[in-house]
């Protein structure tokens, strides 16, 4: 059974998503932060989207994936750009009733709600508070924006294709990954959003999220 969004979601100019139903009876005990993102590289003042475009010029040049990297525990791992687009200040993270196991609870984010994924629960580390020198990644999964926690960001890194090895090879517990970047100094598991949730699960978050 295909998952049924509550709310119907439209595309502003910028290219971020914009509900066509206020949220206003959900009454929230979040203490947002001002969600400055943080700049990363070469990037404008103003500008949250920290895309940067795939060298292309003539010849016979080698592909290139350019990542966000960041830490949870001691794994180090990467989202692709396109998929991540903000970093912010760790907030508070409200309980979402009747959510997966694997989803913290929620933040408000600019009067909307995003649900937060738990890393730690699918790397399988212990669980622990989360501290104010954490950072939170707002990214875009096909059905929604998320939040991910990370212990710290190291910033873009643009690497190598040909470095790239299928998660499935290499970690196939980890059913999450799309794949892992094999560098000198250690792997980068490259996350897919899209794999974080089953169908079930999916179904089970909207549910609450409708119920928020």
């Amino acid at each position: 059974m295909p998952v049924v969004p509550c709310r119907r979601e439209i595309r502003t100019s910028a290219g971020y998503p914009e509900t066509t139903r206020g949220i206003a009876p959900y009454k929230s005990r979040v203490a947002v932060r001002k969600m400055r993102p943080v700049r990363i590289g070469p990037q404008k003042k103003t500008g949250v989207r920290f895309n940067v475009p795939i060298n292309s010029g003539r010849g016979a040049m080698k592909r290139e994936i350019q990542l966000l990297v960041f830490r949870v525990g001691g794994w180090r791992l990467g989202l692709r750009l396109p998929v991540a687009h903000r970093v912010i200040w760790a907030v508070e993270v409200t309980p979402l009733p009747g959510a997966p196991d694997n989803v913290l609870g929620v933040i408000n984010a600019q009067g909307k709600l995003i649900p937060v994924f738990d890393l730690r629960k699918q790397l399988r580390l212990p669980p622990r508070e989360m501290e104010t020198s954490d950072r939170m990644i707002l990214a875009e999964s096909r059905r929604r924006t998320v939040a991910l926690v990370a212990d710290s960001v190291e910033g873009v890194s643009t690497l190598a294709e040909e470095r790239f090895v299928g998660a499935e090879n290499v970690l196939p517990d980890l059913p999450h990954l799309e794949g892992i970047l094999k560098l000198p100094d250690g792997l980068v598991l490259i996350e897919d959003l899209d794999r974080f949730l089953s169908l079930k699960e999916e179904q089970t978050l909207e549910a609450a999220m409708c119920r928020a």
